[in-house]
This record gives C-alpha cells, sequence and structure tokens, in this order.
C-alpha cells in the first residue's frame, strides 16, 4: 500500500506539471495544430490523471548480483531467548495505523465523495435536458447540420435539441449523442461554420 500512494503521489506533481507546462505553450500550439490535435493531448493527461498506474520495465531488466555468504550466524539476543523462555503473560498489541494506510484511505474517501457528487449532478442535469429540451425542426438549420457531418466525416445519428435552461451550445452523449442549443436565436448562417479538422 505504501508503494501505491508513493506512485500516486508521483503520478500526480508529474501530471500537475504537465497540465502547468500544457496550458503555458496553449497558445503557441493554437497557431500551428488544429483543434483536434489539442483535444488529443489534454487526453492523454486526463487519462494519466485518472490512471495512475504505469508499466513497471525493472522486470524486463536482469540483474547478477553475487550469491550470499553462507557462513553467515545469526546473532540472537539474549534477551530475546530468555524472554521467549519466560512465563509472563504477553500483553496484546496495540493497532497502530501507519500513515501510508492512513493517506490511502483519506484518498479513497475523498474520490468517492468528489465521482459521488459529480454523479449526482450529472444525473439531476441529465433529468433537467430530458425533461425540457425540444427536437429542432427547422429544415435550413438541420440542413446545415447534416452539411457540417458530412465535412467532417461523422456519420452517426446526431440530434439537434434546444433547451431555456442552457447558456450555451454543448454537446452532450456517448451512445446517442445530441447537440444542445440554448434558447436564444441564430441566424441561419451562424450554422453554417466550419470547423478545423
Amino acid at each position: 500500500m505504501q508503494s501505491f500512494l508513493e506512485q500516486l503521489i508521483s503520478c500526480s506533481v508529474i501530471m500537475s506539471v504537465l497540465i502547468l507546462l500544457m496550458m503555458a505553450i496553449t497558445p503557441y500550439l493554437e497557431k500551428r495544430y488544429a483543434a483536434k490535435w489539442r483535444y488529443y493531448a489534454w487526453l492523454v493527461i486526463v487519462i494519466g490523471l485518472v490512471v495512475p498506474f504505469r508499466p513497471d520495465f525493472s522486470v524486463f531488466i536482469n540483474m547478477d548480483l553475487p550469491a550470499p555468504s553462507m557462513n553467515i550466524r545469526q546473532i540472537v539476543p539474549a534477551e530475546s531467548v530468555t524472554m521467549g523462555m519466560g512465563t509472563e503473560s504477553h500483553r496484546p498489541a496495540i493497532p497502530t495505523i501507519r500513515w501510508d494506510q492512513a493517506g490511502f484511505f483519506l484518498w479513497l474517501l475523498g474520490t468517492a465523495t468528489v465521482m459521488t457528487y459529480h454523479a449526482v449532478q450529472h444525473f439531476r442535469f441529465m433529468k433537467m435536458i430530458n425533461r425540457w429540451c425540444e427536437d429542432i425542426t427547422n429544415h435550413a438549420t438541420v440542413d446545415s447540420l447534416q452539411k457540417l457531418k458530412k465535412e467532417l466525416g461523422i456519420s452517426r445519428d446526431v440530434q439537434l435539441k434546444v433547451c431555456p435552461f442552457v447558456q450555451s451550445p454543448m454537446l452532450i452523449g456517448l451512445r446517442r449523442p445530441a447537440i444542445i442549443l440554448p434558447s436564444a436565436s441564430f441566424r441561419p448562417h451562424e450554422f453554417g461554420f466550419h470547423f478545423e479538422a
């Protein structure tokens, strides 16, 4: 458990440095790379934070260590011999919690709390979206979406909905993706912008 906690702390420090570095060079990357490649770079960082395990390459390194000498005598203190032979009753050992155990359980508790909070918030948000969203049936808007899908090479069905409780456009759903738009009126040409591939 101690090695796991040390690996977790080391991973967190390394990924934090990478995040700061990525935030510093993002203005320069916007001029040279498309949004898709910046998205993939951030995705790698997120996966590195979510999965704190790294492959152990030490198993592929064979080191020939010298064989231990057989002429080693075990020195046992006399006190331990007399204590083992005595008739005194042994006192029960008081259980102690090591720092790595306390840190691991604290990390586990914090992770479970944050995940539960965000899961509840996401469930409430999706419930509100499913209740108040309406399908967009404007032919000009739907045609603009189909043209954009063709430009980007997207073959999956993407729904287009409007919701009065969202303040900016967003994409939700993995199995059934849907673009959610605020209730503000959009002009037809505002849907015809081009994405960088």
